[in-house]
């Protein structure tokens, strides 16, 4: 509970770069670290809505949001921390650095992406302004979120590792 409202704040501190669009840090990674895609999708669900009935989000951009902000970027995490377990060794500076570092900000960017083809597919922005006026900032906000993303999971399983659930002692620090 205490995270989804620390996600509803990080929400509600946007900026608006074209009218109806705007930016801010999403955090999904960190939740669905800490708590499972299926969890984190409904808590991000109900942050979305609470955003809406606050009135920080307009309520018909709401199955839009809840594609490109909360499914598409956990979606990633989980599947990103699924291979990367297959396929790298468990070892606490790769879960930091890929899977809440990188991963993170490659949510961001895809969800960012995904968000600018819905909105050009559904002709509420035209393809070229979107290209000019919104995707340049694309790469500004990979850094700052993968930065939040794993500052947060690094502090998270230094002092609280019984807190994610993606994490554990055994797996990635015993023998290490």
């Amino acid at each position: 509970m205490a995270t989804c409202i620390g996600l509803l704040v990080l929400w509600t501190l946007r900026t608006e770069v074209v009218p109806g669009l705007a930016f801010h840090l999403l955090g999904i990674t960190t939740l669905t670290l800490m708590v499972g895609w299926s969890l984190a999708v409904i808590g991000a669900s109900l942050v979305l809505a609470a955003t809406v009935f606050w009135g920080a989000a307009d309520a018909s951009g709401y199955p839009v949001s809840l594609i490109t902000v909360v499914v598409v970027p956990a979606a990633l995490t989980q599947v990103l921390l699924v291979v990367v377990r297959g396929m790298l060794p468990r070892h606490f500076f790769i879960y930091v650095l890929v899977n809440a570092f990188l991963t993170a900000g490659l949510a961001a960017l895809a969800g960012g992406c995904i968000a600018v083809l819905l909105l050009a597919g559904e002709g509420a922005y035209a393809f070229a302004d979107l290209q000019q006026q919104v995707m340049p900032f694309f790469p500004l906000m990979f850094f700052p979120e993968a930065v939040i993303n794993g500052w947060i999971i690094t502090l998270m399983v230094a002092l609280r590792p019984g807190w994610v659930w993606s994490f554990s002692d055994a797996d990635y620090l015993d023998g290490k």
